[in-house]
């Protein structure tokens, strides 16, 4: 008798797991995803509510989700790390002020699907400024390598960085008043990016593990490529050594880059800038890459291009109307101003190299018309901002890089040889 009421004990457990078990297949099933979907948001809502209490006590973010839930233990309210589709939930810190907590929704890819809530509003952080198709390559001005929309404005990009984790975050959005959230990539060695001319393809440079990837938005998929090679003769491929890179143009399904295997070293302009250093990767369509030097001649600095009143990240109107050719002084101030209003922006450390390059500038101008207590000032300045690029641990490598050397050239008065950004590369008069 005592074995058959073990037999009935064991067949009620067994009914009630099973049972649980039935219920949470349900409660996930694609027919039911509006519920899933419903109760998900709502527990998202719920954690945001815990974080903002846990930052009101600590001054700080949880680091992981469970830290999380342990802190809401102490609470006295119960809550798991998994959404209702039964997958973890994220929270990933974009800047020193901003988060968002996400659910990768039912499919649970890397695009699209997502459930988040952030901390601050961020429709505000995603302006378009849309780079037309050029006619031969060049070097994109800077607005357009952390910060853009694709060709047919369909999404929007904009890498996020954050000061005390130093990571960054790319995130993708549809352009739509809510910026639904479609991609979000973090790690601690985001490059810069750029849409591939007028396609749904990004790309992302990085400084270690992934010099390149392509992201397609159309396809649904990302190709990371951690060892390269570059094509040196018909059918002879050549292995490149790790190297950091910036950004220089596209054309069609080709965009260009500059390269260093000195990642340590103060770089050198010089080599740095030269056509010699200049190499086209082209793009098929499986998102294979080819690379090979580009031996064609193209236009240094070509960096001016015209934007609609509307389209516009911001600071990015102000970038292209500053009028280089009016007095040096008023020019500086314009660009100081610029450069406080967007401090916390992705484009705030090319400012620092632009601001550096005028101050320098502005130096030598003085110097030649015997000015030495003007130029020795400029000078001063000029050594400032080489100083705080070269210590910015997440600015882009060439960024910082070029700013140690710069520092060092500007701290013995000798030039830095660094390439002005200013409209038709000319001297800007005092």
């Amino acid at each position: 008798m005592a074995g058959k009421n073990k037999r009935i004990y064991f067949f009620y457990y067994i009914s009630i797991i099973m049972l649980k078990s039935t219920l949470f297949i349900l409660l996930i099933n694609d027919d039911l995803d509006y519920g899933a979907k419903y109760l998900t948001e709502k527990k998202l809502t719920n954690l945001q509510e815990i974080i903002h209490l846990y930052e009101d006590e600590f001054n700080s973010l949880p680091e992981t989700i469970r830290v999380l839930c342990e802190y809401a233990k102490h609470l006295n309210i119960n809550i798991s790390p998994y959404d209702y589709y039964g997958n973890k939930i994220d929270i990933v810190a974009l800047t020193d002020d901003n988060w968002l907590i996400r659910s990768y929704g039912k499919n649970h890819n890397l695009f699209g699907n997502y459930l988040y809530k952030s901390k601050k509003n961020w429709n505000g952080d995603f302006k378009i400024s849309n780079r037309p198709e050029g006619l031969s390559p060049y070097i994109s001005n800077p607005q357009y390598l952390l910060s853009n929309s694709s060709y047919s404005k369909k999404y929007i990009a904009r890498v996020f960085s954050n000061s005390v984790t130093l990571k960054k975050s790319l995130i993708i959005v549809k352009n739509t008043p809510e910026r639904e959230l479609v991609y979000l990539y973090q790690t601690d060695d985001i490059e810069e990016f750029m849409w591939l001319g007028t396609s749904h393809k990004i790309i992302l440079t990085s400084k270690n593990h992934y010099p390149i990837q392509i992201i397609d938005l159309d396809t649904n998929s990302v190709n990371k490529f951690d060892v390269l090679y570059e094509k040196s003769s018909a059918k002879k491929y050549v292995k490149i050594k790790p190297f950091f890179s910036t950004l220089a143009g596209s054309i069609g399904s080709s965009f260009f880059i500059l390269k260093s295997t000195n990642l340590n070293s103060p770089l050198d302009p010089r080599s740095f800038f030269n056509v010699d250093n200049l190499f086209v990767v082209t793009v098929d369509e499986e998102n294979d890459i080819q690379i090979e030097r580009y031996n064609t001649k193209w236009r240094s600095y070509d960096a001016r291009i015209k934007l609609n009143d509307n389209d516009y990240f911001p600071s990015n109107k102000s970038w292209f109307t500053i009028n280089d050719k009016q007095k040096l002084v008023n020019t500086l101030d314009k660009w100081h101003k610029l450069a406080l209003e967007a401090s916390k922006e992705p484009t705030y450390p090319y400012m620092l190299y632009h601001l550096l390059t005028l101050y320098e500038s502005a130096a030598a101008q003085y110097g030649n018309l015997g000015e030495h207590k003007k130029s020795l000032g400029m000078y001063g300045f000029a050594s400032e901002f080489a100083r705080e690029l070269a210590k910015g641990q997440n600015y882009p490598t060439w960024l910082r890089l070029t700013g140690w050397h710069a520092w060092g050239r500007l701290m013995k008065r000798k030039p830095t040889f660094l390439p002005l950004w200013t409209e038709d590369n000319h001297i800007l008069k005092p």
